[in-house]
């Protein structure tokens, strides 16, 4: 598998909690709730979490220097996990992965195989990725049905173990 990087999760989630914030994200016909009522209560006792509004506590919470505290490190990591995952398999711009290496891979005909918590603890994987690091597996037998999954009908083949992260399934 190749281990890559998530390098526009951040930018997006920031994103995302602007547009609660302004009132905008509510109205899309496409907004799914970024956090889970269990989340809100998790991120609303975080070290740190002094904002009210639980989405702009979980960002001032990765703001800081959150990995010092193995408490929160264990707290965030299913939350965490499971909006970066949302973001490499669920968010789209014109039917494509918005995140880039996402679109990349996936276009080649590997599958989303594993979400790694804590991988990349680089000064630009904090700002970027929160430290999540992602596998892409490529199986000879599948790049062309994966490839021409993702290009004729914009279908991310993906892990049971990534769908267990964002609990769906398959």
């Amino acid at each position: 598998p190749r281990h890559a990087t998530c390098p526009g999760f951040r930018k997006w989630l920031s994103t995302r909690v602007q547009l609660i914030q302004d009132g905008s994200d509510a109205n899309s016909e496409f907004a799914t709730p970024l956090l889970r009522s269990e989340e809100v209560a998790v991120v609303s006792s975080l070290p740190g979490a002094t904002e009210a509004e639980p989405h702009s506590a979980l960002l001032e919470v990765l703001e800081s220097d959150w990995t010092a505290d193995a408490a929160t490190v264990d707290a965030l990591e299913p939350i965490v996990l499971r909006l970066a995952a949302h973001y490499l398999y669920c968010e789209k711009r014109r039917n494509k992965a918005l995140d880039s290496v996402t679109n990349f891979h996936i276009r080649n005909g590997a599958k989303l195989e594993r979400m790694n918590w804590m991988a990349d603890l680089s000064k630009n994987g904090m700002k970027n990725s929160a430290g999540v690091m992602v596998n892409y597996k490529y199986e000879l037998e599948n790049i062309v049905r994966n490839h021409e999954m993702y290009v004729n009908d914009h279908v991310i083949d993906v892990s049971e173990r990534v769908l267990e992260v964002l609990k769906l399934e398959k």
